[in-house]
């Protein structure tokens, strides 16, 4: 995962990094040049992911966004997962479950109408992948960024691989057969060093 961000990107770069963590992914692509737009709605991790920018020195290349990327704007529920650490969508109301959270969300489409678009997009959101896909649409068929997607089931795996080739992109697992978790998807025709 890391070769293909590597790959990817270098000054002048844009890197919409959708399920920022800490920022590991955001940092590196900094480190490249690269200006990175960063989507964490936990209330914990987005603070954290402007620290590591700031003791870093890349401040200035990197931007939080505290929100999800998803497919429409407005608001989901989130709820805390792996000891609190992580977020994943719950569903449509909270149905008194401890730990929810309502979170702003945004398009990928509606959020590159105002910002620059990107040459790179990663997501690891816990197993909404297809959700941010779907508010994607005319971002990849207007500007065809990259995309390197961690996938979290075999069915959300489907639907990213068809999701990708419907766009007449080409796409790939990172790790070798048997432990497939990161696609990555470039325009046909491109190459990846």
């Amino acid at each position: 995962m890391q070769a293909a961000l590597d790959a990817s990107l270098g000054p002048g770069a844009v890197f919409y990094d959708v399920g920022g963590g800490i920022g590991l992914y955001s940092l590196l692509a900094a480190r490249k040049g690269a200006r990175v737009l960063v989507f964490e709605p936990h209330p914990d991790n987005a603070p954290c992911i402007s620290r590591h920018a700031r003791l870093n020195g890349l401040e200035s290349s990197i931007q939080v966004i505290p929100m999800a990327a998803h497919s429409v704007s407005g608001q989901i529920i989130m709820e805390f997962v792996q000891h609190g650490s992580q977020m994943a969508q719950s569903g449509s109301d909270d149905n008194g479950r401890q730990k929810t959270l309502r979170i702003p969300c945004v398009t990928l489409d509606e959020f590159s109408q105002t910002q620059p678009p990107p040459t790179l997009v990663k997501v690891d959101v816990e197993g909404a992948e297809s959700e941010v896909l779907k508010g994607a649409v005319r971002l990849f068929e207007r500007v065809r960024p990259r995309l390197i997607c961690e996938v979290h089931d075999a069915e959300n795996g489907r639907y990213v691989m068809e999701w990708l080739v419907a766009r007449r992109y080409s796409a790939r697992w990172l790790e070798p057969p048997g432990q497939e978790h990161h696609l990555f998807g470039e325009p046909a025709g491109a190459s990846f060093g």
